[in-house]
């Protein structure tokens, strides 16, 4: 990405003229896009360009004499390691942006985007800021976009029909189910914001994101059951047309405006401001706005069973690929140097030969040694390490397909493993059991299950400082809610739903284990649920401390490995993948003998 690096003050000094210009005497400038989501394009990382900081979490606030970064404790070092001395780097949730601006602007106004703004994300602000004389100002024109002379232009791809042996439901249908939805509640027109749930509800993916498959457009969707999309570029395109309407998305704002006696849905924690504010506008003309989750994101989460044929299909398929790049590992690594992003861009490599295959589901996370205990670490020229002998690496990757979204993480051993270091490996590999073999009423919550998962690693004196899992799209989003098995998921986990179990442990500066395979949650006996595990990759055993096994969990991870070698050999031996099938073969008879 170009910036002005190279002479640092010249983004600083650009943006504290179009400060004045703009009668502001601070600007908040978040890491995300209109859309909210959690991967952006290169034409919408202005966090970047104006302070250097690639991390995908954080926001900086500038004033006339100070710039101020905030991320979360993962890029601690990160922070200080990409910017200058232009900047203080601050570390959330330890320091909070709303207190630093309590305690440097009370008095003055802070401006802002609101199209980068969520309502809930207002709200939160001017909330904490309700004690201090604080005038908290939204500014139109991004400030960013108006110096940001060289900003690449905005990817705009073709979208395309997502095949019905892969969607299981016709778009018709789900407009009829969220219409009625709509009715139910009171809603004449519900505003789309987030691009994976208009994806989903149209049947149609695209590639205006590098890894997660979307077409970045708001819509509206109105109770006579039509579609009104916002975009720039859809006329004529050979997409299934039933029920769209095109719009330029220059005249959103002004379409939101023109609205008379009518009841908008929004889901706050999505929708930009500056589309409430337009609304807002009209509600002397009798438009009210209905403030609440999106029902889409229920609809979504809820896979049926053609989408989880389309999981199960995928994750053999994509098992295939980490197979072959842990069996490459295990021969090759002890002969060469390799390091972080080599080993990361063979797994890729070794991915791109599966059918289906669309682009990775996220950048890959590549870590040895220590970087293993980053939890989202992300390889750089400048942090890339090798992989050394007799220590653990860390791989967390996942690719998008046409029928579904793969997300896996193996730890494995690069040579001899310490004794810590298996003790460790084995409870996290006890607590993915317990969850995965985990029976629990309708009605159960993230939280609980997040417990319970915990357990018998609290048992031994170990932790892990993220949830255990969290909901997977369908060939969409690799995160998705509106669940997840982690302390704050309040969300009831049901039937239909596809999740990850990934409990870890970090020895910060040591190592990092984490043990993710993908579960749908299914139907189980006396109206109960359970999980199936979709996954199947085998866990390196000589990290494995058999004695520390109740023979339950040793049963099970016997049944796992014959499972994996009954679904995946067949698949490994029936292609020609080109050199190394043989010891592709062996290396994985050996991993999936009885323990």
């Amino acid at each position: 990405m170009e910036n002005f690096m190279g002479n640092a003050k010249a983004p600083l000094e650009a943006l504290r003229q179009a400060m004045k210009d703009a009668q502001i005497d601070a600007y908040f400038i978040p890491r995300g896009d209109a859309f909210s989501g959690e991967e952006v394009q290169a034409a919408d990382e202005r966090l970047a360009w104006i302070s250097g900081f690639t991390g995908s979490a954080g926001l900086a606030i500038v004033t006339m004499d100070t710039a101020i970064l905030f991320s979360d404790g993962r890029y601690t070092l990160q922070m200080k390691n990409q910017t200058t001395g232009d900047w203080q780097c601050m570390v959330m949730p330890s320091d909070k942006p709303s207190d630093w601006i309590i305690s440097h602007l009370d008095g003055k106004t802070l401006g802002f985007d609101p199209m980068l703004m969520t309502m809930s994300e207002h709200r939160q602000l001017i909330r904490a800021l309700s004690e201090k004389d604080i005038n908290v100002k939204p500014v139109a024109d991004n400030l960013i976009d108006q110096i940001w002379q060289d900003r690449p232009t905005p990817q705009i791809s073709i979208p395309w029909d997502v095949d019905p042996l892969h969607h299981g439901q016709d778009r018709t249908d789900k407009i009829n189910a969220v219409v009625a939805n709509m009715t139910d509640a009171g809603a004449d027109i519900l505003m789309i914001c987030d691009p994976t749930e208009l994806a989903w509800l149209l049947n149609i993916r695209a590639a205006d994101l590098t890894n997660t498959p979307v077409m970045l457009a708001f819509a509206m969707l109105s109770r006579d059951k039509e579609i009104m999309i916002f975009h720039d570029d859809l006329e004529g395109l050979d997409i299934d047309q039933r029920h769209i309407h095109i719009r330029p998305r220059q005249q959103m704002i002004d379409d939101l405006r023109s609205i008379d006696g009518k009841v908008i849905w929004l889901d706050p924690a999505q929708t930009p401001l500056a589309l409430a504010n337009a609304i807002e506008a009209r509600e002397a003309a009798d438009t009210k706005i209905m403030s609440r989750t999106s029902p889409l994101k229920q609809m979504k989460a809820i896979k049926n069973s053609v989408e989880q044929d389309g999981f199960r299909s995928a994750h053999c398929r994509d098992a295939v690929a980490v197979i072959r790049f842990l069996a490459w590992l295990d021969t090759d690594v002890m002969d060469q140097t390799l390091t972080e992003i080599e080993a990361g861009e063979k797994l890729q490599s070794f991915r791109k030969q599966v059918s289906g295959y669309l682009s990775d589901s996220f950048p890959s996370i590549s870590g040895s040694g220590a970087h293993g205990a980053i939890v989202h670490y992300r390889a750089t020229e400048a942090s890339n390490a090798p992989l050394r002998p007799d220590s653990l690496y860390l791989i967390d990757s996942g690719g998008q397909y046409h029928d579904a979204t793969t997300d896996i993480t193996r730890t494995v051993a690069i040579g001899q493993p310490g004794k810590d270091e298996i003790f460790c490996y084995t409870h996290v590999l006890k607590a993915h059991i317990a969850l995965d073999q985990q029976i629990f009423p309708k009605g159960t919550t993230g939280i609980q299950l997040d417990a319970i998962t915990r357990q018998s690693m609290w048992n031994a004196g170990l932790d892990y400082a993220h949830g255990t899992g969290h909901g997977v799209g369908c060939a969409l989003g690799v995160h998705e809610g509106p669940a997840s098995i982690s302390p704050r998921g309040s969300v009831s986990i049901c039937e239909g739903m596809v999740l990850s179990n990934e409990p870890g442990y970090y020895r910060d500066g040591s190592f990092g284990i984490r043990l993710e395979n993908l579960i749908i949650v299914v139907a189980k006996a006396n109206d109960m649920l359970g999980f199936e595990h979709v996954t199947w990759v085998p866990f390196d055993r000589r990290l494995i401390d058999v004695s520390l096994l109740s023979e339950a969990e040793r049963e099970w991870l016997n049944h796992y490995h014959q499972n994996v070698k009954d679904k995946i050999m067949p698949a490994l031996t029936a292609h020609d993948y080109g050199d190394g099938d043989g010891d592709t073969v062996a290396w994985l008879t050996a991993q999936t003998a009885p323990l």
